[in-house]
């Protein structure tokens, strides 16, 4: 589910391996971390989570390796 922002070999995304997750709670609000490894020459990352009805929703473009979710929900996709 996650991406290189930068189109690379003519024009496809190359997936990102190596994704770690986590859930918790900070300051009673749950939170989903992830982070993953580099893709050669990508310069931002697309960070979406799959939604009801097979389809993704865009949660940010981030220029590191990883990202936290600060309103997933639970029994949920995050």
């Amino acid at each position: 589910g996650f991406t290189s922002a930068k189109a690379v070999n003519g024009g496809k995304l190359e997936k990102v391996v190596g994704i770690i997750g986590k859930s918790f709670i900070d300051k009673g609000q749950n939170k989903v971390s992830i982070q993953w490894s580099e893709v050669d020459g990508a310069n931002a990352y697309i960070v979406a989570k799959a939604t009801t009805g097979n389809s993704w929703k865009n949660l940010g473009l981030v220029k590191t390796t990883n990202f936290t979710d600060n309103t997933p929900v639970q029994a949920s996709n995050n």
